[in-house]
């Protein structure tokens, strides 16, 4: 992940490099308030356009007050930009009604603009969008569903997760719809859907995505710390979102149940789920089922880094991209 002061560099840069009239979103969101504000103040100071932020996952966000006040603290670092709040639940577990945020926000939070509604509920998407006859604005976020959005009245923009490679199928779904070409627009909506099946299938676009642009010549480097090498150990609703973004990456996220009572009912829930890929009784002493699982994750990932060094030394000395 970016430090706090890379994310202001990266901030500054963008700023620098668009062009006049090139609208830049800093996202200042954080698991620390406190830079969420510095990152929503130095925004505000280099002359971006506006500011985002997503919720936490850790700690959980689990009332809307509570999501109001987030909101509320980081635009009052930024009052002079507009704010929209990046709704992505699979991300933090914040699956909170985003009708009822924007009733909580209006007449209380002045520049709050609107949200990025990266969720499956058309009904609720649409419904957000027709708040107040469209007082907000509801930006698309989800890549596999825009002709259906369309369908329903439209947004007035969007923000997509595999625009950067695949920009020109998602803006040829919208050309299509607004010449009345509906056959065009599917064809090119399942085409991005199978765009979402491929990156969903290679540990999705943090992993599959920075492929995907270092095949079309734009390497962004590798991820800091593998998603792979990850080692997240849960025992509560809390870990829940962190454990569901490491196992869908590729790493490996472990479930823990009390072994006195020896009630499984939660972690069987969450393997279904997908959300953790192990779970064992919750004895962190040496020897335990526990512990030989840790030790033999670590040796496994010791294992792949050897062979990945070797499949990139390989790759490098033949000219190959790895």
């Amino acid at each position: 992940m970016l430090t706090t002061e890379e994310r202001i560099a990266l901030a500054e840069k963008w700023i620098e490099s668009v062009p006049e009239g090139f609208k830049v979103i800093v996202h200042v969101g954080s698991c620390c308030l406190r830079e969420c504000v510095k990152l929503a103040e130095h925004a505000q100071k280099i002359g971006a356009w506006g500011i985002g932020a997503m919720a936490p996952p850790f700690p959980k966000i689990g009332r809307i007050e509570e999501l109001v006040k987030y909101c509320e603290t980081i635009c009052k670092a930024a009052p002079e930009l507009p704010f929209y709040y990046y709704h992505i639940p699979a991300f933090n577990g914040a699956f909170l009604p985003m009708t009822e945020l924007l009733k909580a926000v209006d007449g209380r939070i002045p520049n709050f603009a609107g949200i990025k509604y990266t969720y499956e509920s058309l009904y609720e998407y649409n419904q957000c969008r027709m708040y107040k006859d469209g007082k907000y604005d509801m930006l698309h976020g989800q890549d596999e569903t825009i002709l259906p959005s369309l369908a329903q009245g439209g947004a007035q923009g969007g923000i997509g997760g595999t625009t950067n490679y695949n920009g020109k199928e998602l803006v040829g779904i919208i050309e299509a719809w607004e010449k009345g070409d509906i056959e065009t627009a599917r064809e090119k909506q399942n085409f991005s859907q199978a765009v979402i099946n491929v990156i969903c299938n290679y540990r999705g676009n943090i992993v599959g995505g920075k492929r995907i642009m270092k095949l079309i010549g734009l390497d962004l480097g590798p991820n800091r710390v593998p998603f792979r090498n990850m080692v997240y150990i849960g025992d509560s609703d809390t870990d829940v979102p962190c454990m569901k973004l490491v196992n869908s990456y590729g790493g490996h996220s472990i479930g823990i149940y009390n072994k006195e009572k020896d009630d499984r009912s939660k972690v069987h829930k969450m393997m279904r789920e997908d959300r953790i890929r192990y779970f064992v009784p919750g004895d962190y002493s040496e020897g335990s089922e526990l512990d030989l699982l840790v030790k033999a994750i670590i040796d496994r990932t010791a294992a792949n880094e050897i062979l990945e060094r070797e499949h990139y030394r390989c790759g490098a000395e033949t000219g190959k991209q790895a």
